[in-house]
């Protein structure tokens, strides 16, 4: 889409709308668990409630259970093979994981144009815009059966750059990848102990209510919305504004942050 500006800013603000809705939710419930604790003791009241009810569960993704044996043969190639180990290891790995997340996401675009050319994506996108509270569950349902919000969002991001799904209709999609992300901690928290159960909730609560905050009313829901648009617009134009964007967004405001707190 580098070369296409029309379908690299719709693919960028397909992109960033997971961003601004995390980002905006922070700059509102931050402050308000600073003054109120307003996460901590509604996740605490709802620990107190689940904590026995179900314990012992689990869930083993079939995303995961199919590429551990390749993880597995190529860590093995790495440390036995090639007889690397510790910071040495470490860092190839994460070069061939970075190799490999490349040529996966290419061959998502591929597939994805090839579903865009035989219109396969107006079905989807007339699926997706029937009921928005169904396209957060449907969003929500298939992270938790991937245990993967990327893998969601990544096939939804090829299709909006082609025009084939609007940016309005993916947005449900994400929040509810959002949601479903954190089903994960919430199975592994119940065999725990009531604060780590707290813990896994607050991180439910956060998303659930940023939903509340930037979908429930239709104004409110444009401000995510319009945002990433812009921003699309700004780096469409100057690919600089995208590169800031990431680096202060992704880099410099966490570092800055955990350094100060």
């Amino acid at each position: 889409y580098l070369k296409n500006l029309k379908h690299f800013q719709k693919a960028f603000a397909a992109a960033t709308i997971h961003d601004f809705f995390n980002l905006l939710s922070v700059a509102v419930l931050l402050p308000l668990e600073i003054a109120f604790g307003l996460l901590e003791k509604t996740a605490q009241s709802f620990a107190s409630l689940l904590y026995g009810s179900s314990t012992g569960l689990s869930y083993s993704s079939p995303v995961k259970a199919a590429i551990k044996p390749f993880a597995s043969a190529l860590n093995s190639l790495v440390t036995n093979t090639l007889g690397l180990e510790g910071t040495a290891a470490g860092v190839v790995l994460a070069l061939l994981a970075g190799a490999i997340i490349i040529m996966a996401l290419g061959m998502i675009v591929k597939t994805m144009k090839v579903v865009v050319e035989s219109h396969r994506g107006d079905i989807i996108d007339r699926i997706l815009s029937k009921n928005g509270y169904l396209a957060i569950l449907f969003g929500a349902t298939l992270t938790v059966a991937v245990q993967s919000s990327s893998i969601t969002t990544s096939l939804l991001v090829p299709l909006a750059g082609a025009g084939a799904v609007s940016l309005r209709n993916i947005f449900p999609v994400t929040i509810g990848a959002n949601i479903g992300t954190t089903a994960t901690a919430l199975l592994a928290a119940l065999a725990g102990n009531v604060s780590g159960l707290a813990i896994a909730l607050v991180h439910f609560f956060f998303n659930i209510f940023g939903v509340i905050l930037w979908y429930v009313h239709p104004k409110m829901r444009e401000i995510p919305l319009r945002a990433c648009e812009k921003l699309s617009e700004l780096t469409a134009k100057n690919r600089l504004i995208g590169v800031l964007y990431i680096t202060m967004v992704f880099f410099v405001i966490p570092l800055v942050l955990t350094l100060v707190f």
